[in-house]
C-alpha cells in the first residue's frame, strides 16, 4: 500500500490530505473565504477538480473563474494567481508524474496545453478516486486509484481532442462575428459565450489559427476600413475614425504610423498607382 503523507510543496492553502502511488499523488487541499495566493509557478503537471465553493484564476491576460464540478489540466510550469469566494473551496489535485507525461507523448496526446474540462464524467471519477485514495487502504486501494487517476488523464484529455476537432467550425463563426462587429466594442468574454468555449481556449485556439491576438486582428480590420475610407471618400478624417470604431482621430493616427508609417493625411495624398489600401 502506498505511504499515506500530509504535505506538498506543489500546491498552497491548507493540504488536508495526501497520497503518494506510483504515477501520480492525490492532494486533497482547502482554501479560506477571501484567500488569495499571489502569482506562483507550479513545476509539475497536475489535474485539479473543484469540490465545493468557487474562485478564479488568473492565467496569462484573461481571468478565469471556476465553480463545484469543472476539472482543469494545468501544464508544467504554469503561471497563475487565485483568489477564493465568499464560501473559500476545496479541492482534489491529481499530481502527474513525468513518466506518465512522456507515455501521453508517446500516443499523441499533447500535455503541454493547458485544458478546461466540463465533463461530469470527470467529476464522478475524481469523487470515486478521493474515495478510494483516502478511505480504502485494502492491498488493493493502490492498484484501483492508480487506474482512477489514469481515466481521469483520458476524460481531460478527449475533452481536449474534442475541443481541438471541433476549433475550426467555432474560430470560423468567430472570424464572422469579428468581420461583422468590429466597429463595436468587443471583449473576449463575449466572443467565447458566444461559441461556447473558454476565454482561454478562444483566445490560444486563435491566435494558432490566425497568427495574431483577437485584438490584434479588430484593430488590423478598423485600420482597413479606416483606409477604404480616406482612400474613397472626402469625410474627415474624425468622422472616418469614429465610423471606423477607433476611439478618436489621434487614435486612428497613431494605428496608421504603426502600421504602414503614414499619418491619415499623408495616407490619403498618396498616387493611386503607389499604395493598395486593403494591402
Amino acid at each position: 500500500m502506498a505511504a499515506l503523507t500530509y504535505s506538498s510543496p506543489e500546491l498552497r492553502g491548507k493540504v488536508v490530505k495526501c497520497r503518494t502511488f506510483l504515477n501520480f499523488a492525490v492532494i486533497e487541499s482547502r482554501y479560506s473565504p477571501g484567500e488569495r495566493l499571489s502569482q506562483h509557478c507550479h513545476s509539475r503537471a497536475f489535474i485539479s477538480i473543484t469540490l465545493t465553493g468557487s474562485y478564479s484564476e488568473d492565467w496569462g491576460s484573461v481571468p478565469c473563474d471556476y465553480t463545484a464540478g469543472q476539472t482543469i489540466f494545468h501544464a508544467s510550469g504554469e503561471s497563475h494567481s487565485n483568489r477564493f469566494g465568499d464560501r473559500g473551496a476545496e479541492l482534489l489535485n491529481v499530481m502527474i508524474y513525468p513518466n506518465v507525461l512522456g507515455e501521453l507523448r508517446q500516443l499523441g496526446v499533447d500535455p503541454d496545453i493547458r485544458s478546461v474540462c466540463e465533463s461530469e464524467y470527470s467529476l464522478q471519477l475524481a469523487i470515486k478516486l478521493r474515495h478510494e485514495a483516502f478511505f480504502v487502504h485494502d492491498l488493493s486501494s493502490g492498484l484501483v486509484s492508480e487506474g482512477l487517476a489514469m481515466e481521469l488523464c483520458g476524460e481531460i484529455f478527449r475533452c481536449q481532442t474534442r475541443d481541438v476537432n471541433c476549433t475550426s467550425h467555432w474560430l470560423d463563426k468567430v472570424d464572422s462575428i469579428l468581420r461583422a462587429r468590429f466597429r463595436e466594442p468587443v471583449t473576449l468574454a463575449d466572443l467565447a459565450g458566444t461559441v461556447g468555449v473558454h476565454p482561454v481556449h478562444l483566445a490560444r485556439a486563435f491566435r494558432k489559427r490566425f497568427g495574431h491576438s483577437v485584438g490584434e486582428q479588430i484593430r488590423k480590420l478598423r485600420t482597413e476600413e479606416a483606409c477604404r475610407e480616406l482612400w474613397h471618400s472626402q469625410l474627415p478624417i474624425a468622422e472616418i475614425a469614429a465610423r471606423a470604431g477607433f476611439s478618436d482621430q489621434s487614435h486612428l493616427s497613431r494605428t496608421l504610423k504603426r502600421y504602414i508609417g503614414m499619418s491619415p493625411r499623408e495616407f490619403r495624398s498618396r498616387p493611386a498607382k503607389e499604395i493598395d489600401p486593403t494591402d
